[in-house]
């Protein structure tokens, strides 16, 4: 055994003082001093001792700890994964188990004594683990007993139900079995066992016996086992139903079998008919035996167990074979008949009809059901040859209509099919639809004649043409010509929401110029505004081409290419474009003013997203609300004279005589585009006042000269006029302002309202032709060539002998309307700059001009 360290071996070692000895020395000193020095040796020594005897516990309860652990550990899993069944068995498992676990205390280096201490600490856990797996031996034993006396047990209930409850060998068994619950119970290995005691272990064999009876059961015994159950005062309530239950699926399971054989036998004879199953109604209601099946293979079936439902049963059984065999076969002679008919004629359809009804033709179906069937399949055919010829017709008729408009027209190849169409509906003897179809046709021909005529008129002439029509509805070909008219004009309308896609499909061959597309709508009444020159189509293509291009250089580009092709209707398809939104306001001033190179801040500054930002606060990176406000009333200022110039707006609180929605949304448009270039300007530094200008000479006011006024109403020129505008507007003011005979010759007044006197009329003219000269005033026309005559109320001036409709748009120049173009100013302008050539002539130029005029012509 190792020695326990000392203080002097763990620490500075003590050492003794030297003792001094002098001559004069007192020897007591000597003593007291050599009796302190010992017991200062005998208290290090104490301490030393003590401290490593509480090392030496600390470090064997330390090993306890972990030992006890692992010690439990191991337990566990041995009785977990232990397979003894006795004590015996446990023991030598535990006993090897702790002889491996010895090999632990070495890797504690503990001493002998503290190796004795901590075995002797796990004394209490090997003995707890020894009396718990001696425990589950016991347990185990008793179960895996169990399971072998279960086997037994099965094998004996295996070999019982086999036999018969009077044979002596189950007797026995059965007293064998009852001696084996008793040991099962003696050892207590019952916990395994299917059944827990010998009693239910017999309810089982009896059960067994009563299923095993039904099984075996027929009709006539099953019976027999439904009242032995019912007697049996050995049941209890529940086995006894559920065994009433089997006999009863068992017996209808029995009566359904004897069902299919019977129905499959009847199914088989081929000599079954109507008089065969009501004979055998009276054997079943009736008899015990049956006589059934094909020709040499008849056998006779015993249904004397059925009681009065069960037969009911079988003969509704019979009754429905009966008519399914009847079905199948009249299916397959509905095969035939459906197969052939379609190549019959009518007459040898009826033909057929009538040998089914005298039993000639499938004299095998004797019963009235069956040949009324049968004469329906070919009734079928014979309805539905009508219908298919009616439709068939009714679709050629169809046809007939989509085509007669066509440039193609109807055909010869047409007209054979109807011819063929018409002679099907006389062969299937329907003279009324043949009638119909030859009234169609021809009103349809007339129809078209007519409209021919007025295809590519004025409504006033369709109108016409109808009320032609409409004298002749008395008759039914007159009433379907007025009709397929009406419908002709329908088609007409619908198509010319595309006039131009209209009028080149009546004839795909002819290249149309533009003047002959304008000339052909103007002649079918389509407003001026309104006059197309492309098809929807080819909007559509310049859009996305016009749309796809890459910059402000391309879309100039593409613009001017598309345009050309117009010459000089270029502004009219400029309102085309805009109109359709096809392009955009800014758009069409970029196409106007193609050179202008400020054109391209317009169409940056009214890009969607860009407008978005305007609006924005300051603090979001908008402008100033103040300043955006300066700007708008800027602009507003200054496109006043621009919205003056035109006819039919609303500006400023006032509004003229033919103010429209779209003509004031033009103005709108326009100051709206000058608003956001203003916008734009003032992002790039400039103020809202110059920014307002800019954007105004830009947009207006470098293209227009608004300066000259007649009545103090602007008359706009576009700038290229500029060196003559002057001149222009002093005719202009002369032909108004001092030609009032003339006026009143030419010029139409309103007439009288509804329900004044007629004698206020001239009191009336003669106020108007006054109004006329000092309020009346020239409006330039939107595209800028010339000028409109305006009276003081601000509606257009109408001539007095072509008087029409005042709401003709302005494009049109109608000669009902007082017009003036600046081109026709140029010979007149001449005249009056001669006139008043010189300083002293230019006083006699107005009086001279008017000769001129009443001598030579007036400006309209």
């Amino acid at each position: 055994m190792p020695k326990i360290p000392t203080y002097d071996q763990l620490g500075q070692r003590v050492k003794a003082p030297t003792t001094q000895i002098g001559v004069t020395a007192d020897t007591q000193a000597f003593v007291g001093a050599q009796l302190a020095t010992a017991d200062l040796f005998k208290k290090a020594s104490d301490v030393a001792y003590q401290f490593g005897m509480a090392e030496k516990k600390a470090k064997t309860e330390t090993a306890y700890t972990e030992l006890k652990s692992i010690y439990n550990d191991g337990a566990n899993e041995l009785l977990k994964n232990s397979k003894a069944t006795t004590a015996e068995e446990f023991d030598a498992e535990l006993k090897e188990y702790n002889l491996k676990f010895e090999r632990n205390y070495a890797k504690y280096n503990l001493t002998p004594n503290q190796t004795r201490d901590v075995r002797n600490s796990l004394t209490t856990f090997v003995d707890s683990a020894r009396l718990t797996g001696k425990d589950n031996a016991f347990k185990r034993a008793r179960q895996q007993g169990s399971m072998m006396t279960n086997t037994v047990m099965k094998g004996y209930l295996e070999e019982i139900r086999k036999r018969n409850p009077d044979d002596p060998l189950r007797k026995q068994m059965e007293k064998e079995l009852q001696i084996e619950y008793a040991k099962a119970y003696d050892s207590g290995e019952t916990a395994f066992l299917d059944y827990k005691t010998f009693d239910a272990a017999k309810e089982q064999i009896k059960l067994n016996d009563y299923t095993t009876g039904v099984d075996a059961a027929n009709l006539s015994t099953i019976k027999e086992y439904r009242e032995k159950v019912k007697e049996d005062g050995t049941l209890d309530a529940k086995l006894k139903a559920n065994l009433l239950n089997l006999a009863d699926a068992k017996e209808n399971e029995l009566t359904s079998d004897l069902f299919e054989t019977v129905s499959t036998a009847f199914f088989e004879d081929e000599t079954i008919n109507k008089a065969r199953l009501d004979a055998f109604e009276k054997e079943i209601r009736t008899g015990k035996t049956i006589r059934i099946g094909a020709k040499g293979q008849e056998q006779t079936i015993d249904i004397s167990q059925l009681d009065l439902n069960q037969r009911e049963r079988l003969y509704a059984s019979l009754k429905t074979s009966y008519n399914l065999k009847r079905s199948n076969d009249l299916n397959e002679v509905a095969k035939s008949i459906q197969k052939s008919v379609s190549d019959l004629s009518l007459k040898q359809i009826k033909d057929n009809i009538q040998a089914i009804k005298d039993g000639t033709l499938f004299p095998q179906f004797d019963d009235v059901d069956d040949k009324n069937a049968l004469i329906g399949f070919y009734q079928q055919e014979i309805d539905s040859k009508a219908r298919k010829t009616v439709a068939n017709s009714k679709a050629i008729i169809l046809e007939l209509q989509s085509k007669i408009l066509t440039p193609e027209g109807i055909t010869d190849d047409d007209l054979k099919t109807f011819k063929k169409a018409r002679d099907g509906l006389v062969n299937a003897e329907l003279y009324e639809q043949a009638n119909n179809l030859d009234l169609s046709f021809n009103s349809m021909v007339k129809a078209k004649a007519a409209f021919s005529l007025v295809q590519f008129s004025s409504n006033s002439d369709i109108m016409a043409a109808q009320n032609e029509l409409k004298k002749n509805i008395g008759t039914a070909e007159g009433r379907e010509t007025y009709n397929q008219f009406n419908k002709f004009i329908t088609e007409r309308t619908k198509g010319l929401e595309d006039p131009v896609r209209y009028i080149t499909i009546q004839d795909p061959n002819r290249t149309y110029t533009t003047q002959e597309l304008i000339d052909i709508q103007l002649n079918m009444g389509i407003p001026g505004s309104d006059i197309r020159l492309t098809t929807d189509q080819q909007l559509a293509d310049f859009q996305a081409q016009f749309r796809g291009a890459t910059n402000y250089q391309d879309k100039v580009r593409v613009g001017n290419e598309f345009l050309a092709q117009f010459g000089g209707e270029q502004n009219r398809m400029l309102g085309n474009l805009v109109r359709k939104g096809t392009i955009t306001t800014a758009e069409n001033l970029l196409l106007a003013y193609p050179t202008e190179i400020n054109m391209e801040a317009v169409i940056r500054a009214n890009d969607p997203e860009k407008v978005k930002g305007y609006n924005k606060s300051e603090a979001t990176g908008g402008l100033n609300k103040n300043k955006r406000e300066e700007a708008v009333k800027k602009v507003t200022t200054l496109i006043n004279d621009y919205s003056n110039s035109l006819y039919g707006t609303g500006f400023m609180g006032n509004r003229d005589g033919g103010y429209t929605v779209a003509r004031d949304g033009h103005v709108g448009s326009m100051k709206e585009l000058i608003i956001n270039t203003a916008f734009l300007k003032m992002e790039e530094g400039l103020n809202p006042d110059k920014a307002a200008q800019e954007a105004y000479d830009i947009v207006i006011g470098k293209h227009f000269d608004l300066s000259k006024k007649v009545n103090d109403k602007v008359v706009r020129y576009p700038k290229g006029y500029a060196p003559v505008a002057g001149e222009y507007t002093e005719l202009l003011e002369i032909s108004l302002k001092d030609n009032m005979e003339y006026l009143k010759k030419v010029i139409a007044p309103p007439p009288l309202a509804t329900g004044m006197d007629k004698s206020q009329k001239p009191a009336l003219d003669k106020k108007f032709y006054e109004d006329l000269v000092k309020h009346g005033s020239w409006r330039t026309t939107t595209d800028n060539t010339g000028v409109y005559l305006i009276d003081g109320s601000g509606n257009i001036v109408l001539k007095r002998a072509e008087a029409g409709d005042p709401s003709a748009p302005d494009e049109d120049y109608q000669a009902n309307f007082v017009t003036v173009r600046f081109d026709d100013l140029a010979s007149f302008a001449s005249v009056y700059r001669t006139i008043g050539a010189g300083p002293t002539k230019k006083q006699y130029r107005k009086p001279r001009m008017l000769e001129y005029f009443n001598q030579q012509g007036h400006l309209f």
